[in-house]
């Protein structure tokens, strides 16, 4: 059985009345355009083109916490975590997405492939981050002031580009190279699952405790300041 099964009721994506319209915009396109825009195989293809045609936002809807299978959601690892972790995600964690806009954990979503950064054009505006706007930045931000970023750019930028007067502290993990630190892509994308993990498990309160996040890696106070954390990988 799986772990949403579990789960008495789901909540639902705030923004489903956007979702539509995307994907109103996405049925209308060829299947040409639509794997040009999701760049991917013509096996993947096919799969995709199946899904988008049985697409029901409302049917059967899934966990979200346990139906993304990125790296990050594998070092994340939800199956596994007590349910007053899963309670503090839920309160604290939010995922940007390009198909629902901001998802809760335990929002109940169905398959899609739609990457922020895809060239769509819904509703007359150019791509995703024009038609979402200002809208994710100010339910991500709702009612609170401090936005721990520990998005990819290519979905941080659908929200940092409105931020005002909230701060902002970016997470960096790095590795020791030849020339000073660089930042690896998959390590990086562990590292944030792991970390969301750990926080959730500490139900960590203040930034300043997550100084002390030391699965793998040290906090750098040399490198950081009070807007950016710098982690260095120690394995």
């Amino acid at each position: 059985m799986r772990r949403d099964e579990d789960l008495a009721s789901l909540s639902m994506p705030v923004f489903l009345k956007e979702t539509q319209e995307i994907l109103k915009s996405l049925r209308s396109l060829t299947p040409a355009k639509r794997q040009k825009l999701w760049k991917c195989s013509d096996r993947l293809a096919a799969e995709n083109e199946e899904n988008l045609a049985h697409l029901d936002l409302f049917r059967d809807p899934s966990c979200a916490l346990f139906s993304y299978v990125g790296l990050a959601y594998q070092y994340l690892s939800a199956e596994s975590l007590e349910e007053k972790s899963l309670a503090y995600l839920q309160k604290n964690l939010r995922i940007l997405s390009g198909f629902y806009g901001v998802v809760r954990p335990l929002d109940g979503i169905v398959p899609y492939r739609l990457e922020m950064a895809a060239l769509l054009s819904v509703n007359g505006c150019r791509d995703l981050y024009a038609f979402w706007n200002e809208k994710l930045y100010e339910e991500v931000m709702r009612g609170e002031t401090v936005l721990i970023n520990l998005a990819s750019e290519e979905y941080a930028k659908s929200v940092l580009p409105w931020i005002g007067e909230e701060k902002v502290i970016h997470i960096v993990f790095a590795d020791q190279g030849k020339n000073g630190l660089v930042t690896k892509g998959t390590f990086a994308k562990m590292a944030r699952g792991s970390l969301t993990r750990w926080m959730a498990e500490n139900a960590v309160e203040d930034p300043e405790e997550i100084k002390e996040y030391a699965e793998g890696y040290r906090f750098l106070k040399e490198e950081s300041d009070d807007f950016r954390y710098v982690f260095l990988k120690t394995r």
